[in-house]
């Protein structure tokens, strides 16, 4: 049953990348109907998502300011401390090596994250900040809960250079030679094919795209292999 509706979700899947939205979906945004169709289709397909890793109960405060801008002023900024930018109001209430699950109560005023967002994020009495991106969020009676994939444990900005002008992107690792790198950047500034070129360990590196840009809610993220 739930591959058949699998198949039906990729329908609409397409259906919405073309811009249609089928009765009863006119009033909705299409970027966050395309985020919620292709999670179910994941669920549901016949080869659904296993947990990789453990989780483990915890209780401790995390900090969590979401969005490409935000995320970016954070890592540029080494006199940001993780726990001022939280005040103690999101509780992690679980993690493991592939991200976190954090809490936060019902009317806490705070901006709040939505699937497919990127989030900087800081556990209690941290001194770095993580990248993650917001894989799931359930409103209950008691608060919000969210779960954040992430995707580096050391993020860093960086400058890299086009041929045309220099810009400010997100390394989720480190740049070595003949190896790969993921870069993160505002939506639409990773569409283009050509290379690119980053000063590492005094000399310039080309980084050639391997793949398609990946879009989420509000960035773009790309494999490169450093030359």
């Amino acid at each position: 049953m739930t591959v058949a509706a699998a198949d039906i979700l990729s329908d609409i899947h397409g259906e919405l990348t073309h811009g249609q939205r089928r009765p009863g979906l006119e009033q909705s945004s299409t970027a966050n109907l395309r985020v919620a169709v292709s999670h179910l289709r994941r669920q549901w397909s016949d080869s659904p998502p296993v947990r990789c890793h453990k989780r483990y109960k915890l209780n401790a405060r995390l900090s969590i300011a979401h969005g490409y801008e935000q995320a970016m002023s954070i890592l540029t900024d080494d006199d940001i401390e993780g726990i001022s930018m939280g005040g103690g109001l999101w509780r992690i209430t679980d993690l493991s090596r592939g991200g976190v699950g954090a809490f936060i109560p019902g009317g806490a005023r705070v901006p709040l994250p939505v699937s497919g967002d990127l989030v900087a994020f800081c556990p209690e009495e941290g001194t770095r900040w993580h990248l993650g991106v917001v894989r799931r969020v359930k409103a209950s009676s008691n608060g919000i809960e969210v779960g954040i994939a992430t995707l580096s444990a050391s993020p860093g900005a960086g400058q890299v250079e086009d041929g045309r002008s220099v810009r400010e992107l997100c390394f989720c690792d480190p740049v070595r030679c003949g190896e790969a790198v993921r870069l993160v950047g505002p939506v639409g500034a990773l569409g283009d094919n050509a290379p690119l070129f980053v000063m590492a360990d005094g000399s310039f590196r080309k980084l050639r795209p391997l793949a398609r840009a990946l879009r989420g809610q509000n960035f773009d993220l790309r494999v490169y292999q450093v030359m």
